[in-house]
């Protein structure tokens, strides 16, 4: 995960310089949502077995019996990166925290 963040930054700050005198600062919402639903999806699928999902989802304070019926589903993991649990799991600090800057953040809040 950190190799993917730290490949997103390098692509960021140069998208982000150039790009970064616009007026549709909020077009950058959707983007940011998509960017982490992507993030969530590719974890997602790093945690292959479901022990391995729930495990994971209870480490992140996910009560039991969510976790394990989260993480023993079997729907795919870009539809799993808009579960709830998976969400509150995984939230925009989680990846803000392993260095993920995204672009036009400051001045969206």
């Amino acid at each position: 995960m950190g190799q993917i963040i730290a490949r997103l930054n390098l692509y960021f700050r140069g998208w982000w310089s150039y790009f970064g005198i616009t007026q549709s600062l909020p077009n950058f919402r959707s983007l940011h949502y998509w960017i982490l639903r992507r993030l969530r999806a590719i974890l997602w699928k790093h945690w292959k077995n479901p022990r391995t999902r729930a495990r994971e989802l209870e480490k992140r304070k996910i009560p039991h019996i969510k976790g394990l019926f989260t993480g023993c589903s079997r729907k795919q993991p870009w539809r799993m990166s808009r579960v709830k649990w998976v969400m509150f799991a995984l939230p925009k600090s989680y990846f803000l925290s392993l260095g993920l800057s995204l672009p036009g953040l400051d001045r969206l809040s």
